[in-house]
C-alpha cells in the first residue's frame, strides 16, 4: 500500500513539473477522443499502430486483438492508468483493468477501460457581450474488450464504446466498434496487424445534424531485428474526410517509430506521424510537427512511460501512464 502511494505522487510530482510549459492550443472536432487515445508507449512510436510488440492492456485500445498478446499472468488483473496533458486547458484520464476467463476450454481476455477528455470551461455571454457563467465540455466513455489467442499465429479481437459528449449547451452519444485481428510470425520477432475502428453512429446528434465518427482502416508491421536493440513499427492509416483533411474525400496517413532497448526495464521511443505533420503544421516550411519522442522504466512489478509529442508551434502534448498489478492498489 505504502508503494501505491509513492506511485501516485510520483505521478502528479512529475505531471505539475511537465505541466508548466504548457502553450495555448486549437479547439478539436467532435468525437476526437475516440483517437486520441492509446497508451503512452504507442504515442512515443508515433501515434495509432495497428501492431506492437510486446503490447499493455491499454493497447487494445488501438487493436482489441493486441490484448491477447500481452505477456505475464492475469491472474493479477493489470491495471493502468494515464493523463494527457494538451495545449491549452484540454486534459484527457484513463484508466484500464483486465482479467482472464477460460470459455470452451480456451483462455478469452476482457478489458473494461473508462476515459474522460476534457475541453475545459467556455464563457456564455449575453447579447451585449457579457459574461454570465460557463459551460464544461468533455467526452466520457467507457469500453469492453474481448481477445483471444485462436491459433498458434493468429489473435483477434473486438471491443464496444459507449460514449457521452457535451459542448457547449448541447449534447451527443454514441455507440463504436473496433475489431482488429494480428499474424505472429513463427521464426522470428516479426507481426501484422490489421483493425478496423470507430464503425458506429451517434445514438444522439448535437442538433439536427448526425456527427461522422473519425473511422480508420489500419495495416501495420513489427519486427525486431536479431542484432539491432531495437522494435520497429510502421503502420498506413487510411481515413475519410472528416474535418481535419478537407481537399481530399479520404487520406492515407504514415506513422513509425522505434523502441531503442537501452537495458531490461529502460526503453527509449522516437516516433513520428505524417498526418500531424500535414494537419498541424502552421507555416510553409518544415517545423517539428508530427515528431515524438518518449522513455519508459520500470521498477519491480510497475512500469512508468512519458512521452512528449510535437504540435510544432501550437505547443507540446505530455503523456503519463504508469502500470502495475491491481492488487497493489487495494488495501490488505
Amino acid at each position: 500500500m505504502i508503494r501505491a502511494v509513492f506511485m501516485q505522487a510520483f505521478i502528479v510530482g512529475i505531471v505539475a513539473l511537465l505541466g508548466i510549459t504548457h502553450a495555448a492550443g486549437q479547439s478539436m472536432s467532435a468525437y476526437r477522443s475516440l483517437e486520441l487515445r492509446m497508451d503512452s508507449r504507442m504515442q512515443a512510436l508515433g501515434g495509432a499502430h495497428a501492431v506492437q510488440l510486446d503490447p499493455t492492456i491499454s493497447s487494445a485500445w488501438v487493436n482489441p486483438a493486441l490484448l491477447a498478446g500481452v505477456a505475464g499472468s492475469f491472474e493479477q488483473r493489470p491495471f493502468s492508468s494515464a493523463i494527457s496533458l494538451y495545449p491549452a486547458t484540454i486534459r484527457q484520464f484513463q484508466s484500464s483493468v483486465a482479467g482472464e476467463r477460460t470459455v470452451v476450454g480456451n483462455p478469452v481476455r476482457w478489458n473494461a477501460t473508462i476515459g474522460c477528455l476534457c475541453y475545459g470551461e467556455i464563457e456564455k455571454r449575453d447579447e451585449r457581450g457579457q459574461t454570465t457563467g460557463t459551460y464544461r465540455n468533455y467526452d466520457m466513455d467507457g469500453t469492453f474488450t474481448l481477445a483471444m489467442q485462436v491459433r498458434e499465429q493468429w489473435m483477434i479481437g473486438g471491443a464496444i464504446t459507449v460514449m457521452g459528449s457535451s459542448i457547449g449547451t448541447t449534447t451527443s452519444s454514441l455507440l463504436a466498434f473496433r475489431v482488429g485481428v494480428i499474424w505472429s510470425s513463427p521464426t522470428s520477432p516479426l507481426q501484422v496487424g490489421a483493425t478496423l475502428r470507430n464503425i458506429g453512429v451517434a445514438i444522439t446528434p448535437y442538433e439536427d445534424v448526425r456527427e461522422p465518427l473519425p473511422f480508420r482502416t489500419s495495416v501495420g508491421i513489427t519486427y525486431k531485428p536479431t542484432y539491432f536493440p531495437a522494435r520497429l513499427s510502421l503502420t498506413t492509416d487510411i481515413q475519410p474526410r472528416d474535418g481535419v483533411v478537407l481537399d481530399k474525400t479520404s487520406v492515407a496517413t504514415f506513422l513509425g517509430g522505434a523502441e531503442f532497448l537501452l537495458s531490461e526495464r529502460l526503453t527509449f521511443r522516437l516516433g513520428y506521424h505524417h498526418g500531424d505533420q500535414y494537419s498541424l503544421q502552421t507555416a510553409r516550411r518544415l517545423d517539428a510537427s508530427g515528431l515524438r519522442f518518449g522513455v519508459g522504466f520500470g521498477f519491480q512489478d510497475s512500469e512508468v512511460d512519458i512521452t512528449i509529442a510535437s504540435w510544432g508551434r501550437l505547443g507540446s502534448v505530455v503523456h503519463l501512464q504508469y502500470a502495475l498489478p491491481l492488487k497493489t492498489l487495494l488495501p490488505r
